[in-house]
């Protein structure tokens, strides 16, 4: 299970990530990063915004030997804010989907942020992955 949490301010960039990983399988290789969003994929919209991306791979770039299904999800820490995905808005957003294992691969999630209010605040979240081996 990986844990990133971070505080998103109402501008583009992402002033606080941390990461905590565990691991319950040798096999299983999954981990996420958090990054900025590049200048071509920002929404028109405005909002702030920031991208996870889901990996099969590790830094040293060892691939995963098992498949895996995984699990993502945003949600506020302690705050009230509105995370979007296809401008979609909700409190919280979770994502399922599967990685194959052998040949390397990254799933990006580009994800809007805006407060309740409409106005420029400060927005806790979190962001949780969970990987398994694929059944």
């Amino acid at each position: 299970m990986i844990f990133v949490v971070g505080k998103e301010t109402y501008a583009y960039y992402i002033s606080r990530t941390a990461v905590n990983v565990t691991a319950t399988s040798s096999n299983v290789i999954c981990d996420a990063v958090i990054t900025e969003v590049s200048n071509e994929e920002k929404s028109k919209f405005g909002y702030s915004e920031f991208k996870v991306i889901v990996k099969n791979y590790d830094t040293a770039n060892n691939i995963t030997k098992e498949s895996l299904d995984y699990t993502l999800t945003i949600e506020n820490n302690g705050s009230n804010g509105l995370f979007g995905y296809n401008n979609d808005f909700n409190s919280s957003l979770e994502f399922t989907d599967t990685m194959s294992s052998g040949t390397k691969e990254d799933k990006s999630y580009i994800i809007a942020v805006k407060g309740n209010s409409g106005l420029s605040e400060n927005i806790n979240y979190k962001v949780k992955l969970n990987c398994s081996q694929k059944n």
